[in-house]
């Protein structure tokens, strides 16, 4: 059996991604890991794109934001906060703070690419 390499635990192979043994898929999804591997795709988006690429902290944003939706204009909880570009990427908008808004995860969803 295959060992994880992050939590150190033989599984067996179907624990794991294809032939990527060097994490089982229960460490991959932690919101820490999620969160890395989601940041490390956005910047190599950006890269191939040619566009501008920051880390936006969500609970710097929250703050900025002053815990305010920039689509409704309601307050947001911090467990429906949700980080939304301005610009999309599908449309070429950077990945900054500038182009960065804190809103609620629905109104996030319902704005879609617009």
């Amino acid at each position: 059996m295959p060992k994880c390499s992050l939590c150190g635990q033989n599984k067996p192979e179907e624990a794991f991604y294809c032939f990527n043994y060097y994490s089982c898929k229960e460490c991959n999804y932690t919101p820490s890991r999620k969160a890395s591997i989601v940041a490390a795709a956005h910047k190599r988006w950006a890269r191939e794109s040619g566009v501008l690429y920051e880390r936006v902290d969500l609970r710097r944003l929250y703050e900025r934001d002053k815990g305010t939706c920039g689509i409704c204009k309601q307050p947001v909880a911090w467990e429906d906060a949700s980080h939304d570009l301005i610009t999309p990427r599908s449309k070429g908008g950077p990945s900054t703070w500038v182009n960065s808004q804190l809103t609620h995860r629905w109104c996030n969803v319902q704005k879609g690419r617009k």
